[in-house]
């Protein structure tokens, strides 16, 4: 199959005018002008994308996909932990037809958002279901007290042995302390943890005190955390690595950002729910300048208005606008991959990766949704 765009951003070099992918079963052959196209490739299936231009699809690094039927739910500038209070009350509330309902929803969102890749953070309570992109799955243990933490990571141990993917706290703040020592200590190449999102958790690590920590004691927890920082807690555990995904992130401060210089960790920024929360500024230049790799997710649609990923990038621009189109690009493509560590299978478009493939009318940044999806080889979206 070929696949022919007015211009081809392959992200791992220069945009090529003209451009086509000649792909093989579900990897990419050839990438290139389609001048140069080898003669044996041009007698294949040929899908001329015309003035479309053709990205690799996006890595979305952080989705809660089974909230999808919260949209419409959960209320806006609210503060946290009376959202936190909100997501529990209304989700206890939805059938199995709602959450089945509102996952097709979610997919169908995701697709037309350019995610061709999903870090999803699953409850093990969850029903599967099946996506027609790729999914890491991120089995979420929660449990303030010790006793359903262990509960939660017996289900989320299941889950992963079944069904494949990761077991990981959900944060600090969520999982009894002991449980997440546990988790971190078994031998798994990859967690991803909520870290200091809002105001009410930095309250709660700083000072130990506020409404989430009066949550916490409600649910059966205690404040005797040892450390008045997530960072510092996973850097005594030797947890701060390239296998660590660190989500918000929103209350970093600056000697945490010199911790996480050099570890590996990504930090992974979610636009779009940052706006729904109003939370303090997210320390993307300081990340930066300390070159510690950012990659770009949609959250779940119980704090979020959509899970587009052009939406994500258009709303990370406006924010910091001298981000060059090609930086925030890569947030969306080849970091997410190798903050999940698969930058060898997609994130850019060349010859022995994944045809994991999208294609977008216009600049990526003024894009609406994706005419064309691609995962695998397979299409998910046609023009």
């Amino acid at each position: 199959m070929l696949l022919r765009a007015r211009r081809v951003f392959p992200v791992s070099s220069p945009p090529i005018e003209d451009g086509v992918v000649v792909i093989e079963n579900d990897r990419i052959t050839y990438v290139g002008a389609y001048g140069h196209t080898p003669l044996n490739a041009k007698t294949g299936h040929c899908v001329d994308l015309a003035d479309d231009t053709l990205l690799p699809g996006f890595v979305n690094t952080h989705c809660h996909l089974e909230h999808s039927a919260l949209k419409g739910l959960t209320t806006p500038q609210r503060p946290f932990t009376e959202w936190v209070k909100e997501v529990t009350r209304e989700n206890a509330s939805l059938t199995r037809g709602d959450v089945r309902s509102g996952v097709s929803r979610g997919i169908e969102a995701l697709i037309r958002g350019g995610t061709t890749t999903l870090a999803d953070h699953c409850h093990p309570d969850t029903e599967p279901f099946a996506t027609p992109f790729r999914r890491v799955l991120f089995w979420e243990v929660l449990g303030a007290h010790m006793g359903r933490a262990r509960e939660c990571l017996e289900k989320a141990r299941r889950r992963a042995a079944d069904e494949g993917g990761f077991v990981t706290p959900h944060s600090l703040y969520a999982v009894h302390e002991e449980v997440s020592e546990q988790i971190l200590a078994e031998s798994q190449s990859r967690q991803s943890l909520h870290i200091l999102e809002s105001a009410d958790e930095d309250r709660f690590f700083r000072r130990q005190d506020g409404p989430l920590a009066v949550y916490v004691q409600e649910r059966g927890g205690d404040l005797d955390f040892p450390f008045s920082s997530p960072v510092r807690w996973l850097e005594a555990h030797h947890r701060l690595n390239s296998g660590c995904l660190l989500v918000h992130g929103n209350h970093l401060i600056p000697s945490e950002i010199g911790i996480l210089r050099g570890s590996g960790a990504s930090v992974i920024h979610c636009p779009g729910s940052h706006r729904f929360f109003g939370h303090k500024r997210f320390p993307l230049e300081d990340l930066k300048a300390a070159g510690v790799r950012m990659a770009l997710g949609t959250d779940g649609l119980a704090s979020n208005e959509d899970l587009s990923m052009l939406r994500e990038m258009r709303l990370l621009k406006e924010t910091y606008p001298r981000l060059t189109d090609e930086e925030v690009i890569n947030m969306a493509t080849i970091e997410g991959a190798r903050a999940l560590g698969m930058e060898k299978e997609i994130g850019s478009i060349e010859v022995g990766k994944k045809a994991d493939l999208i294609a977008v009318r216009g600049t990526p940044l003024e894009a609406e949704s994706v005419v064309f999806s691609m995962v695998d080889g397979r299409v998910c979206l046609n023009p």
